[in-house]
């Protein structure tokens, strides 16, 4: 039987960096990486190969609801494909729980070894449906505060406050940078599949409506000045993740936007095209405005340069 962990959490939690760095804790583990997207554009798994990460995308939807026939199928083709030690789920957005960890427990190759919530203490929006939360409670075994770092002590004490009125059984534990020890996430089985005598649930109100769009890049070249002064006029209350991997002229690097906060970092052994997405809140009236403002910043046209 293969070991499953799900880690979930809302867009720019952090779940990517978690994920990245887990791997890098087991090298000697053949691990497999589940990556859910809303968008149509496989930006993480270009970044996983860079790390010779064994890899597959669910791509177009969330697997806990429109994508939930598809998970059985990814998870029985991983098994054919790589015959893994172990397999790491990561969910799009708000996925709940429910229905991932149902389908897993249907499955007679693959078990539940963790479910993992993970939550951004800087952008820690407080829980709107306490009584919706307090049921997905059940279904979680840890719950990890990132980006603690980037916060102050008294923001971040309110966040765990937080946290503790709704997720009060579960337990928590703080991440500065992405790093959790392996050992409070891995090979724990005690997971949420003795937890599914639960009434049944309706999931189509567990995550909100995120709309998407991207663009492929054949030839352009990137000017990053110009992209940096982008991103920062970008309003970041409808924007809340962007990913990509765009060439700068003498190498590629990956694009990663969080609610405001970016970072443009070297990616090795790329050779594809250029391609971006953009996820957010009712934000498809402006991928016309976005396509032109992108190609300004290309290094033929150096608008804020």
């Amino acid at each position: 039987m293969i070991p499953v962990n799900v880690f979930s959490g809302e867009l720019g939690a952090g779940k990517t960096t978690i994920i990245l760095k887990l791997i890098e804790q087991i090298p000697y583990t053949k691990t497999v990486w589940l990556k859910n997207e809303f968008g149509d554009v496989n930006i993480d798994s270009e970044i996983a190969k860079s790390k010779h990460i064994l890899t597959k995308e669910v791509i177009n939807g969330c697997l806990c609801c429109v994508l939930i026939g598809k998970l059985g199928d990814a998870l029985l083709e991983i098994k054919k494909e790589f015959n893994p030690e172990r397999i790491v789920i990561e969910t799009a957005g708000t996925a709940h729980p429910y229905p991932i960890i149902k389908k897993i427990s249907e499955l007679d190759f693959c078990f539940l070894d963790s479910n993992i919530k993970v939550v951004d203490a800087k952008n820690f929006k407080r829980v709107k449906d306490v009584f919706l939360a307090k049921k997905q409670a059940n279904f979680f075994d840890l719950i990890v505060v990132n980006k603690a770092n980037l916060v102050e002590k008294s923001q971040l004490e309110k966040v765990i406050e937080d946290l503790n009125e709704v997720y009060y059984k579960v337990p928590k534990i703080i991440s500065n940078d992405g790093f959790v020890p392996k050992d409070l996430v891995i090979d724990i089985n005690i997971s949420s599949s003795k937890k599914l005598n639960l009434e049944s649930m309706d999931v189509s109100d567990f995550h909100n409506d995120i709309e998407t769009f991207s663009f492929v890049f054949e030839h352009e070249t990137f000017n990053q000045k110009a992209l940096e002064n982008f991103l920062i006029q970008l309003n970041k209350t409808k924007f809340f993740r962007i990913k990509g991997i765009l060439n700068f002229g003498h190498s590629f690097k990956i694009v990663n936007f969080a609610y405001g906060d970016f970072k443009i970092q070297n990616i090795k052994n790329y050779e594809g095209k250029s391609k971006i997405i953009f996820m957010g809140d009712k934000i498809l009236d402006q991928k016309n405005k976005i396509y032109n403002f992108l190609k300004e910043c290309t290094n033929e046209k150096k608008k804020f340069a």
